[in-house]
């Protein structure tokens, strides 16, 4: 009859769904016909979403940095991570350099063009600064002098004629070296009695 099958002794018995069954027409793990919440129906079977696991009696949610996991849902369970993360030995995920990770979502949110390494996505949240930058009184990465920021967030060398910059060209001098004197169209000369190197000193 609907809804029975029959065991292995020839008895007919009320069907029993794999536990990621919603509705079946046999006991078996292939014997699905719909699906519980969070899992994809695919040839019979019910296989959990990407970000649940199995607990044996329906799909559950995996840790929130995970993005695929197995037996459980702490962030030590992960097998697979989300965006712009690596699995570690232990089994947990951690952000890429340039990345942080934000309690709520889990997720691998990028930092701060100015920073290296971060805890949250404003300027004033860089760990560490890139290459030829230092953190300031504010707490700000900012490029040393003689650097530039680009449009990447990196500090490039100034022009060699400038002792500070805005962008790369000898007209983009903020600052003179010394004994240089900072000119209207933002380049430098040197002042009277001294004359300018092959290195702009």
């Amino acid at each position: 009859n609907t809804g029975y099958e029959m065991n292995a002794s020839g008895d007919c018995v009320l069907i029993s769904c794999f536990n990621t069954c919603l509705t079946c027409n046999s006991s078996q793990q292939n014997g699905c016909l719909t699906c519980k919440p969070f899992s994809t129906l695919a040839n019979g079977f019910c296989n959990c979403n990407n970000g649940y696991w199995n607990d044996l009696t329906t799909c559950v949610s995996c840790h929130n940095t995970c993005a695929q996991c197995v037996n459980g849902n702490t962030f030590n369970q992960c097998t697979v991570c989300k965006s712009n993360a690596l699995l570690t030995i232990n089994n947990t995920c951690t952000c890429n350099a340039g990345f942080y990770q934000d309690a709520l979502s889990g997720n691998c949110n990028s930092c701060h063009i100015t920073c290296s390494t971060c805890t949250g996505g404003l300027s004033s949240d860089c760990a560490t600064c890139k290459p030829n930058a230092a953190k300031n009184a504010a707490g700000l990465c900012v490029c040393n002098n003689g650097y530039f920021a680009d449009a990447n967030g990196n500090c490039a060398l100034c022009h060699q004629t400038c002792g500070a910059c805005s962008a790369a060209a000898s007209t983009n001098c903020t600052m003179c070296k010394q004994f240089g004197i900072i000119q209207q169209n933002g380049s430098c000369i040197c002042d009277i009695g001294k004359y300018m190197d092959t290195l702009g000193n």
